[in-house]
């Protein structure tokens, strides 16, 4: 018999990219701004950077959660950094497990820029990987705010 209440309220914040507004679960393209050659393909040593926004525009003050999940079934060598508003808070290549940021204080009006910047180390099963057609990676981000007092 549990009579405790949670007084956290879950609320709706925005998050931009170039390509769209993001509230609910959206398709991104994370891996698109490529240096490699062939358009929506990516291979070792491959490189680019996401920037998406964290926009509160509701009329209170948030905290915020930031987490990342991948697909991966084929290991690809994926590492990571991030900057938050031109500032890396993650300045070492790291796995998308060591990425998440929690309690991101946002008052009303306000937003965050992030910049994902991402490579594909090279591996010792990357002749695999390219030699199986359906091979693919995939980041997802998620976004959670609840409103606070603070």
């Amino acid at each position: 018999d549990d009579n405790s209440q949670d007084n956290t309220t879950e609320v709706d914040i925005r998050v931009l990219d170039n390509n769209k507004t993001w509230q609910e679960e959206t398709d991104i393209n994370i891996f698109s701004d490529s240096t490699y050659v062939v358009k929506g393909k990516i291979a070792p040593e491959s490189t680019g950077t996401y920037q998406f926004v964290v926009k509160n525009s509701t009329k209170y003050n948030v905290k915020y959660n930031v987490t990342f999940s991948e697909t991966n079934n084929y290991h690809i060598n994926m590492k990571y950094k991030l900057k938050k508003n031109n500032e890396y808070i993650i300045g070492d290549w790291v796995t998308y497990s060591e990425l998440a940021q929690s309690n991101i204080k946002l008052n009303t009006g306000s937003s965050d820029t992030y910049y994902l910047e991402w490579k594909w180390f090279e591996g010792s099963n990357d002749n695999s990987i390219g030699e199986d057609i359906n091979s693919k990676s995939g980041l997802s981000i998620e976004i959670r705010a609840v409103q606070t007092d603070d």
